[in-house]
Order: C-alpha cells, then structure tokens, then sequence
C-alpha cells in the first residue's frame, strides 16, 4: 500500500487550551496501562493495520477547533441505541436482503499548495491517483468489494487564491486518473480573489465544505448513485484527504446501518466510527479518545464530537445535497462544520433523528502537525481530558443553561460540565440533583458523566498497577 505522505487540508488544533501542557507522556509506560485495561494497540507487530472484524480498534477521533458554543439551542429528543460491534464480518449481498440498498458520496477536501521542496510537484499531481487506489484497496472488505459500485467520490482540489495555483489546478484537472469507481474532480481557491470570498488569514474550512457539498459535480453524482431506485440510502460520507488507511471502514457503515434499520425500522440520521492515528507514539493515545466518545455517545449520542475526517450524514430523499449548512451565520468562525451541520439535521421531519458512534473500523489518517502528547492524551482533542469532553457535550445544543444571557457565559458551562467530571463521589451525586440545565439531554449528560467518571477510574488503575508493581495484572471488573 502506497502510504507516502498526503497533500492534506492546513490542520489547526481543535481546542486551544489556556491550562498549562504537563510533560509528555511516557509511552511504552503507557501502553502497559492500557493492555490492562483490555486496549490493545491499532498495529500489529509488522507495523501494519489489524485485519478487520477484530474487536482491537477503540480508536479516536480528530477535528476542527473547538472554541465556540451554539447560539442555536432548539432540538427535539435523539434516540441513543447502538447497533453494537461492528467488524462488518461475512460480507452484505443487499440484491438478497429486504433492506433499501445503501449507498456512500465521498466528499474529500485536498488541498493544492503551491509546488516547493517541501511540496514537490510530483507529489501533487499523483494524490488524486492515490486516493483513488486507497478507496478501492482498502474501502471495503473481500465480501463487500462490490460494492464499489455503490460508492462515488467527489475530490475538491482548492488553495489560497494565486496566479501560480491556478496553472497547478488546471494541470491536475487534466489528468485522467484511472478507477473502478464513479468519481468527480472540482477546483475552486479561496480568499481575495478566489471562487470564495474571504478575507482572513484563517482557512476557512467550513465554506470549502459548504462549496465542494453545493457544486453541481455533487448532484450529478448523487443521481449517478440513485439512478432509478428511488428508495436507496444516500449517505454523505466526509473524510480528509490525509486519510491512509480506509481500513474497510464501509463496510462497517454496511453493517451498522441494516442492524439499526432492521432493529429499529429506521436507518441512522449521523454515524461515525472515528478514526485512529497511524504513527506510533500516538496509536494508544487515539484509541483511549475514541473510547471516551463511544462511552459517552452510548449515553448520550449528541454528547460527543463526530469528527470531520469521519462521519457520514442521510440524504433526505427528495434532495440531491444535503440541503443544512455547514456555515454558522450567527458565527464569524471557520471551525466547528461538523456540530454546525447536525445541529441543523437533527430538525428534520422526515424521519426520528438517530446519532452512532459504535465500535466500528475506524478511518486510519496521519497526525496533523503541531499535536502534542501530555499524559497519554492527544493534548488537542482528547475526549478523556475533562474541557474537550466538556467543550463537546455543550456543542450540539441538547442542553439549555440557565442564565441564558451573560458576561463568561460558555467559561461558566464548560468550567460546571469540567467539574462535573472531576469532583469527589458526594459532590457529584450533589451536582446531579442540583442542575442547572434543561432539554432533552440533561438525564443523558448524566450517565454519559458517570460513565467518564468510571472509564477515567478504570485507566488510573491500570496506570497504577503498571507504575507500582512494574507487572501486568489482570484487569479490574467493571
């Protein structure tokens, strides 16, 4: 498998803490712990991913910034079931089965920079080439490899607007790549003077997936998919271009969207299995974030962040795109798509709103730069640190807060959701009868809070045990 470093969107850091960094982890200390707890690594011995339908991923996530709350604060009540472990395992022959055809639009932002040393000519124009490769490899399991016909791909080739970009883009909307699968190429730039306006220093991430969703490239592609079964399941899948493993991941979504629909007479609104990093140091690490978010959304699905680089969305029938928003007009902010997007589904009509995030393959991707590590955690994004699992709870407005208005108003939530987290057993079972939160999600935070609180136990016994006795035990009873 071609794994060469990917022409990716510019990464930012998904929460900018103003706490101190603690020093970095100690890692092979820290994979002792986690093989106590039952975590085993993302890699074999050889380097290479597991085979799929083993149950070692508990992988973690990876998204935009997290620095805002939702002005939006009306929902309806989403249901919480989880379809279970997902390892997609026998393949799905859907022209046997009862249930609608299920059916995946790839959107894949890449972005084109100017050709450097760093960013070598050759490079660029090969990564549409291998994406593509990369999808067919590795997107689906042996069984499930027909499907292919059932996926299309739509790469959005963008930059900072340049006159020297320009001549990049049209060259690599020249090159005839070669695919099994229906795909499209778009090229659009960004800022004073580009396709998008937008006058910042900040990429704006959010307008270039508002721009690549919109295009008629999109729409021609979803009535590709369609054709004249009118009664298929479109999903818009949204992954990075960074991505170097799909690790057979649709044939999770496969699996996970007939055991909801033939559990609950419905397909999934929102579902994301996470992603796992794929350098070392920082495997352990994702996998212990991405358990935090499959514990927490067990509880209360709307409670976690559905990464970017991984979570697919519904198309409503009557639709060729998704017809909610990435951009939050009541926000000058570029980050934060993927909350701003759900927060808008989850008001449909159509059909009950449903989040997952199960125990599925996640997506493997590279660690974008700047990511530290402080004990054991991806400093940036980990769930199993009290302010982005905090941050995160807040953001897709299933709770109200009283005051509604006021000076430090997200700084009060999030300091009251972070100590939720962090008190002793007395205070919390104080804290839970005294709430000063409302809406469909208050008894949801609740146990998604004892579940953190249990989880977060669970590590710093292992942790201990590792540190104290310098051997493996077996792992405490849950």
């Amino acid at each position: 498998m071609d794994q060469q470093k990917s022409i990716s969107q510019p990464k930012r850091r998904e929460t900018e803490s103003d706490k101190e960094e603690d020093e970095d982890v100690d890692v092979g200390q820290l994979a002792e712990s986690l093989k106590f707890v039952g975590i085993s690594p993302n890699k074999s011995d050889d380097g290479k991913p597991p085979a799929s339908g083993t149950s070692q991923h508990l992988s973690g996530g990876r998204e935009k910034g997290k620095d805002e709350l939702p002005s939006n604060q009306s929902s309806q009540p989403s249901t919480s079931e989880q379809p279970g472990p997902s390892g997609a395992e026998g393949g799905h022959d859907q022209q046997d089965r009862q249930n609608p055809k299920i059916k995946f639009l790839i959107q894949v932002p890449m972005w084109v920079p100017v050709p450097d040393k760093e960013h070598p000519k050759k490079n660029i124009m090969s990564q549409c080439q291998r994406l593509l490769d990369l999808l067919q490899d590795t997107g689906f399991n042996e069984e499930d490899r027909g499907h292919l016909e059932d996926v299309a791909i739509i790469i959005g080739l963008n930059g900072k607007h340049d006159p020297k970009l320009s001549g990049i883009l049209e060259q690599l909307q020249k090159i005839k790549e070669k695919a099994k699968l229906k795909f499209e190429k778009v090229s659009f730039t960004w800022g004073p003077g580009g396709n998008i306006p937008y006058n910042r220093e900040a990429v704006p991430y959010s307008r270039i997936r508002e721009h690549l969703k919109n295009c008629e490239e999109t729409k021609k592609l979803v009535r590709k998919l369609r054709g004249n079964d009118e009664e298929c399941l479109v999903y818009f899948s949204f992954v990075d271009a960074d991505t170097v493993d799909f690790n057979e991941v649709y044939s999770s979504y496969l699996q996970i969207v007939d055991t909801h629909v033939n559990t609950h007479k419905i397909p999934p609104t929102v579902m994301s299995t996470g992603y796992e990093f794929l350098e070392k140091e920082f495997q352990l690490a994702s996998q212990i974030d991405r358990e935090v978010r499959i514990r927490t959304a067990d509880c209360f699905p709307l409670g976690t962040y559905y990464p970017e680089p991984n979570f697919c969305v519904l198309l409503p029938k009557a639709e060729e795109t998704l017809p909610e928003s990435f951009i939050n007009t009541h926000s000058k902010a570029e980050n934060m798509e993927s909350p701003t997007l759900i927060r808008q589904v989850k008001k449909r009509s159509d059909i009950p709103f449903t989040a997952l995030f199960p125990r599925g393959q996640p997506i493997i991707t590279a660690v974008p730069p700047g990511i530290k590590l402080k004990k054991g955690e991806v400093t940036t994004q980990c769930h199993h640190d009290p302010f982005i699992w905090a941050t995160s709870a807040y953001t897709h407005g299933e709770l109200k807060y009283e005051p509604a208005r006021g000076p430090k108003r997200f700084y009060n939530i999030r300091a009251y959701l972070m100590r939720l987290l962090t008190c002793d057993d007395e205070e919390f079972k104080k804290r839970c009868g005294e709430f000063s939160f409302t809406g469909p999600g208050v008894e949801q935070l609740k146990a998604a809070a004892q579940a953190w609180r249990e989880y977060r136990r669970t590590l710093e016994t292992g942790m201990k045990k590792v540190t104290e006795k310098g051997e493996r035990t077996q792992p405490p009873e849950e």
